[in-house]
C-alpha cells in the first residue's frame, strides 16, 4: 500500500500509531484532517471523470453518482470521527489508548520475531530496534475505518444504531490487507 507522503492529498496525514497516542486535541485535528479532505478532494477528481469520455462511464452515470455520493457520506463520517475524538475528551483518551495499544502490539510482535533469530537480544534491545514508524503506522484506510465507525459506536442513540437505520460496516478482502487491525 502506497504511504501516505506517496499520495498528494494524504501528504500531511499523521499515522504514526505512537504520535496519534500523545497528540492532543488541536494536534490530533491537524494530523487527521488530510484525511477527510484528501479524501474529499480525491473524490472530486473522480466525479470529473464522469464527463470524460475516455474513461466510458457514460452508460454508468448514475451508478458512478450514487457510488460517489455513498463515498461522500464516508467522508463525512470520517470529519465527524475526528471532531469527535478532539471535542470530547472520553474520545480522545480512548482514541490516544487505542493508538497506544496498537503501537504496543505491532512492535511486540515484530520484536519477539527478532528474539527468535537471536536468543541473547533482550527484549529491551530488540524493542528499541523495531520501535520505528514504518513498523508502527496505521494503513489510510485503517485509520479512515476507525474513525467513521467512532461516532456510531460512542452514541446508543446514533441514527445507524437505530431499529430503522442500524448499520454494521464491514471490511471484506483477501488476507494481509490490515481488516484486524482496522
Amino acid at each position: 500500500a502506497p504511504q501516505p507522503a506517496a499520495v498528494p492529498q494524504l501528504a500531511s496525514l499523521v499515522v504514526d500509531m505512537k504520535e496519534l497516542s500523545t497528540l492532543d486535541s488541536d494536534a490530533l485535528r491537524s494530523a487527521l484532517t488530510p484525511l477527510a479532505t484528501g479524501y474529499r478532494a480525491w473524490l472530486d477528481e473522480e466525479e470529473k471523470r464522469i464527463e470524460d469520455p475516455s474513461t466510458r462511464l457514460s452508460d454508468h452515470e448514475v451508478t458512478a453518482r450514487e457510488v460517489l455520493a455513498d463515498a461522500r457520506r464516508s467522508a463525512d463520517a470520517i470529519a465527524l470521527g475526528i471532531n469527535l475524538i478532539c471535542s470530547d475528551a472520553d474520545a480522545l483518551d480512548a482514541f490516544r489508548f487505542a493508538n497506544q495499544a496498537m503501537w504496543k502490539q505491532r512492535v511486540h510482535t515484530d520484536a519477539i520475531e527478532k528474539r527468535r533469530s537471536d536468543s541473547k537480544l533482550s527484549l529491551r534491545d530488540a524493542l528499541e530496534q523495531v520501535d520505528e514508524p514504518s513498523r508502527r503506522s496505521w494503513r489510510p484506510f485503517q485509520l479512515a475505518f476507525v474513525l467513521q465507525c467512532l461516532p456510531s459506536l460512542t452514541d446508543p442513540s446514533h441514527v445507524e444504531r437505530s431499529q430503522n437505520g442500524a448499520l454494521a460496516d464491514l471490511l471484506f478482502f483477501p488476507t494481509g490487507g490490515g481488516k484486524t487491525e482496522a
